[in-house]
């Protein structure tokens, strides 16, 4: 049975376990596939076998889609990657008893580490297969927007 963190947990315990329930929340999500016309319905990464015949396609050989540099998608990861900074500094820092400075790399990492893990996911099990580094240079944009937030 669990038992609540209490002021006599050690701040070392603390930490590690909010660590742990953002590493949950965000890990505990099942990744899909997008339908790729209307009919068909969703297929979830978890349920398909090891070495399943569309779990991890080779890459098309068509010419990568359109990716301009300021699009909604853009917009997207820069915001996106901007909340997750902020989100897991407040948690760290407020929650979790973090100094400031301490907390500040870790939620770059968190940020960051998703911003990739999601372009691989695009590259192998995404509906275009398609690994974009201008989604990356927008996540850092986010996260950079970030980090000038929590430093004012």
């Amino acid at each position: 049975m669990l038992r609540p963190l209490s002021d006599r947990t050690p701040p070392v315990a603390r930490r590690v376990a909010y660590v742990l329930c953002l590493l949950a929340v965000f890990a505990g999500t099942p990744l899909q596939a997008q339908p790729t016309t209307p009919n068909e319905t969703p297929v979830s990464i978890a349920a398909t076998p090891v070495g399943g015949s569309d779990a991890f396609r080779p890459p098309a050989l068509d010419a990568p889609p359109a990716d301009p540099w300021l699009g909604m998608d853009k917009a997207k990861h820069v915001g996106g990657s901007l909340l997750l900074t902020l989100s897991t500094q407040y948690v760290l820092v407020v929650k979790a008893d973090w100094a400031e400075g301490d907390a500040l790399p870790v939620s770059m990492a968190t940020a960051a580490g998703i911003g990739v893990a999601k372009e691989v996911y695009d590259r192998y099990a995404g509906p275009t297969a398609f690994f974009s580094t201008r989604d990356l240079v927008a996540d850092a944009v986010g996260i950079a927007l970030g980090v000038v937030v929590v430093l004012l």
